[in-house]
């Protein structure tokens, strides 16, 4: 039997809960941010493959924001890893 670990396992420990703070970090980048800041890549994506040359400078300066935003939440995604195999 496989299960996954850590808050996507079925079986929450106090420390996962959803209602705890890591908890909630997880479920904020996970259900907030990240399906927010894919939908801004998809939409660039799409931009860019149908290759009009005036969007793609249009979003010149929202695709460096979006880079920062992307990293940043990686970032967070490491430390909520590194905290679970830390508990």
């Amino acid at each position: 039997l496989v299960t996954p670990i850590g808050p996507f396992c079925p079986f929450h420990s106090s420390a996962c809960a959803e209602d705890s703070p890591f908890g909630q970090e997880v479920f904020e980048l996970v259900q907030g941010k990240m399906p927010r800041l894919l939908a801004e890549v998809s939409q660039i994506q799409s931009t860019i493959q149908t290759g009009k040359l005036g969007g793609i400078m249009e979003y010149r300066g929202r695709m460096a924001q979006l880079a920062v935003e992307l990293s940043q939440a990686e970032e967070e995604w490491r430390v909520l890893l590194t905290r679970m195999r830390m508990a």
